[in-house]
């Protein structure tokens, strides 16, 4: 209970600090703004904070993402998903933010349906995290794929990739790959807490080009 109570209290912290960053700099720039007489520097200033706005609208969906899956009581309502509709309905839903950010994104199902008892949800929330780290991170193609025995999701790119000593330290909330201030350091957390979720393992590895990362979800095997 002292490690509960701990933990809790450090995340809370964290993510105060998180939002109340952005929010303090949404703030200071729009008094800036409101100061100012030239239409240019107006805009200037709303573009500034429509970007900031968007990331800290993201910061707060993660954290509260993240808080359910943390939550010891939370047991989410699993249901046969196939692991083919789940990557496809994920390349949709992304494809047009990738192409407009000129990236390759596509899929790899195999040809016959691969079921796992699953939250649908949370496995959207998962591939969407992986999709906006590759983004963030410098990725030009993007592959989404499903693996049988044992089933797998996976998530590969062409981007810069993680060291293999730094791959533990990237699950842990707030911790980022880079520190440019684009992502949160929760992606990943994320990821990792719907793999327990699932009772899944979360394997980051180099991509099998060598240059890039491969992040796969490996689903205990369900009995036929």
């Amino acid at each position: 209970m002292r490690r509960v109570r701990a933990n809790q209290e450090r995340f809370i912290g964290d993510a105060s600090h998180q939002l109340r960053t952005p929010l303090a700099g949404i703030t200071a720039r729009a008094e800036l703004a409101l100061r100012r007489q030239e239409p240019e520097e107006w805009r200037a200033a709303l573009e500034t904070v429509h970007s900031t706005s968007e990331r800290t609208a993201r910061l707060a969906m993660q954290l509260l993402s993240l808080t359910r899956l943390d939550n010891p009581e939370y047991r989410p309502e699993l249901h046969p998903i196939d692991l083919n509709d789940c990557v496809r309905q994920a390349v949709r839903d992304h494809w047009v933010a990738c192409h407009q950010a000129g990236i390759d994104l596509g899929a790899d199902c195999l040809a016959s349906p691969l079921h796992v008892p699953a939250s649908e949800w949370q496995l959207q929330e998962a591939l969407a995290n992986l999709i906006d780290n590759s983004r963030r991170y410098g990725a030009r193609r993007i592959t989404l794929g499903v693996l049988s025995d044992p089933p797998r999701l996976f998530v590969e790119d062409d981007g810069p990739g993680i060291p293999a000593e730094r791959r533990l330290l990237v699950l842990r909330p707030f911790h980022r790959g880079r520190d440019d201030g684009e992502g949160s350091g929760l992606g990943l957390a994320i990821v990792d807490g719907i793999a327990r979720n699932h009772g899944a393992r979360l394997d980051l590895a180099e991509s099998g080009s060598g240059r890039g990362l491969r992040v796969e979800l490996r689903f205990p095997e369900t009995p036929t």
